[in-house]
């Protein structure tokens, strides 16, 4: 059966494909630009693609290395990441705080049940080679960004504030 995380990584490497075209044919003022296309492209890429494949292969790399049979597909998984990357892709270009809030926690709870199947892939006693805890810490780097470079809620702070700078340039008009 062909598995619908990676059918999904492939549907946004077309949309970020796309988007790169876009931004061709707006150079030679082919077409006009569009705000927000640029972080739109990114997070296809880095949201859809990776995210996209990392859920689809780490139960598959998990089963393979514990010598199982591959897990079927958890739809509860893919419906929760694949709700919560269109809450985001909708909410980054609008700047909406409650669009972006609700997306990145269905991603952080669709993560976290992965590493739960992750753990329970396979588990008898003695048979941990340590590979399900290091999956699980790539997700975790991947939720949670690189610590030592932003702080947490960095993202919220830049939403809030460039409302509020809208804001007030609208109470000035």
């Amino acid at each position: 059966m062909l598995n619908p995380f990676l059918l999904m990584a492939v549907f946004y490497l077309f949309l970020a494909l796309l988007a790169a075209a876009d931004v061709a044919l707006t150079s030679f003022s082919l077409l006009p630009w569009f705000t927000g296309l640029p972080w739109l492209r990114v997070h296809f890429i880095t949201l859809g693609l990776l995210a996209e494949t990392a859920f689809g292969t780490l139960p598959i790399l998990q089963a393979a290395r514990r010598s199982v049979p591959a897990p079927a597909t958890r739809w509860d998984i893919w419906l929760l990441l694949n709700a919560g990357i269109v809450l985001l892709i909708a909410g980054i270009p609008a700047v909406s705080t409650g669009l972006i809030m609700a997306g990145g926690t269905l991603i952080f709870v669709a993560a976290l049940l992965l590493v739960v199947q992750l753990v329970t892939i396979g588990s008898r006693a003695g048979q941990d080679s340590g590979s399900g805890k290091f999956y699980a810490m790539s997700l975790f780097f991947f939720a949670g960004g690189r610590p030592h470079r932003y702080r947490p809620l960095d993202w919220l702070e830049c939403a809030t504030s460039h409302r509020r700078a809208q804001g007030s340039a609208h109470s000035r008009q």
